[in-house]
């Protein structure tokens, strides 16, 4: 593992985990684990817990192993895309040259291979022909709202549910962050 570069792509919990409910209880039919948030395997897939591990093994090593790249979500759809993407080629030793930000919409049978519920977590890149400038930076998450907004959506079981676990996610993805990547520098 000490050769490998991890990239971590890490997202505010408040966005993460609202987002894994919605994609999984879609695909629920499919009686995959963890779809409804009473299911004990949820809280696995919904933290930050592994990437933060993975985090701390690398830099327990330091020596000799490189620092993962930690990169939050929110940076990926704002102005500055395709500088801090330029970042992570060079630290990677990748040709930036190489990057792209538009492309044509995926064809359908290249989607054809891939199951139902893979297709259900990859609808956004299925239907977009570039990176999305969309979205809530972190910043812009104010707790108190999305609950309000999971409440209406969700019902009031399944938003208490959602709130446990961003609460319990909190404490990884603020130290996640302090190693996040930012344009000109950490």
């Amino acid at each position: 593992m000490d050769s490998l570069l991890p990239i971590i792509l890490i997202r505010h919990p408040a966005l993460m985990i609202p987002s894994f409910y919605r994609v999984a209880s879609r695909i629920h039919g499919a009686r995959i684990h963890g779809a409804r948030i009473d299911d004990a395997e949820f809280p696995i897939n919904a933290t930050l817990r592994w990437s933060r591990l993975v985090l701390d093994y690398y830099v327990a090593r330091r020596r000799s192993a490189g620092r993962p790249i930690v990169i939050d979500a929110s940076s990926l759809t704002g102005p500055d895309t395709e500088t801090l993407m330029a970042e992570v080629c060079r630290i990677a030793g990748l040709e930036a040259q190489f990057l792209q930000f538009e492309w044509s919409r995926p064809l359908e049978e290249q989607a054809g291979g891939i199951s139902e519920g893979t297709k259900v977590f990859r609808e956004a890149f299925l239907g977009s022909t570039g990176v999305l400038k969309r979205g809530k930076g972190t910043g812009e998450v104010v707790l108190p709202e999305e609950v309000r907004a999971w409440r209406g959506e969700f019902g009031d079981d399944v938003a208490e549910g959602i709130l446990r676990l961003v609460q319990a996610a909190m404490g990884d993805w603020e130290y996640l962050r302090g190693f996040a990547l930012r344009v000109g520098g950490l």
